[in-house]
């Protein structure tokens, strides 16, 4: 036998036997002439599958975690974006509006006394008050109502420095300002204020 070892004994000898290593195995690991057993490979072949089926299953729930955590957001998303739409449609609105108005005066074609009685609101009732006017607004109101159409406490004044469709209202204790573009922005305002 190859690599075997040689012993010498003294006297005589009644019985050999040759033993294999422990473990019934050879030098090289298993019984000489044996392959690995049938069963134990299909054992390892099933174990290591199902380790990758394990793992499969731990990244196909990390995916659903991922993914009814996405569908739980659109609703705040959808929200968010219509809130956004609706903000940027009414700056547009009103844009637009502060254009076409803008076009109105420049025609002329405009009522001071809407912007005057705005202005007027803001007041306490018959508080005495001069309001300065663009020349061409005084006479567009004085042709409409009058010199006393607003009220006896109310002076008209013309001003070359208060541009048409505007006017400034003061009285004792302060100064008010009215304008289309005034009455624009409050409306902004208030329609923002409503959807808040």
């Amino acid at each position: 036998m190859a690599g075997g070892s040689t012993v010498r004994l003294a006297g005589r000898v009644a019985r050999v036997a040759v033993v294999p290593p422990p473990g019934g195995a050879a030098a090289g690991g298993r019984p000489e002439g044996a392959e690995a057993s049938p069963d134990v490979s299909a054992a390892r072949q099933l174990q290591q599958q199902m380790q990758q089926i394990a793992a499969q299953k731990q990244q196909l729930a990390q995916a659903l975690s991922a993914l009814q955590s996405a569908l739980a957001q659109i609703p705040q998303l959808q929200a968010q974006i219509q809130q956004q739409a609706e903000a940027q449609l009414l700056d547009l609105a009103m844009e637009i509006a502060s254009k076409v108005l803008m076009q109105q005066v420049q025609a002329q074609r405009y009522e001071i006394e809407p912007i005057i009685r705005a202005a007027l609101e803001h007041l306490p009732p018959r508080t005495p008050v001069t309001v300065h006017l663009n020349p061409r607004d005084l006479e567009q109101i004085q042709a409409a109502v009058g010199t006393g159409g607003l009220g006896e406490h109310v002076k008209l004044l013309a001003d070359a420095s208060v541009a048409p469709a505007e006017c400034l209202v003061q009285t004792d204790q302060g100064s008010v300002a009215g304008s289309i573009e005034g009455g624009l922005a409050a409306v902004a305002a208030a329609m923002k204020g409503d959807r808040s």
